[in-house]
């Protein structure tokens, strides 16, 4: 079974274009499937792996100042549901509309 993830955590992130790319090349590393969106706010994120994948990733983003108390839904998954790794950065993590 894999293990799939969806999370978000608002916490000031200065330079979120390196952010990302650290990131990003964390997650392809830890061959990672799925999308996360990264701004000066916060990260925003659903991934799915292995199980020992997905306790690295989640222990990974734990021991970064600021997100060290990230809630992460967890689900379970015969197959992993996402073709791809997106890892990018948005002018907001969760697009609110509100104008």
């Amino acid at each position: 079974m894999y293990h799939v993830i969806a999370y978000y955590n608002f916490s000031r992130i200065g330079d979120p274009v390196r952010f990302c790319a650290d990131h990003r090349r964390v997650c392809r590393d830890m061959g990672l499937k799925g999308r996360v969106y990264i701004a000066g706010e916060g990260i925003n994120g659903t991934l799915a792996g292995g199980p020992e994948d997905i306790r690295k990733y989640k222990d990974f983003l734990r021991d970064l100042p600021g997100f060290e108390k990230t809630d992460f839904k967890h689900h379970l998954s015969a197959t992993i549901p996402f073709d791809r790794l997106t890892v990018k950065t948005r002018a907001e993590i969760v697009t609110l509309k509100i104008r």
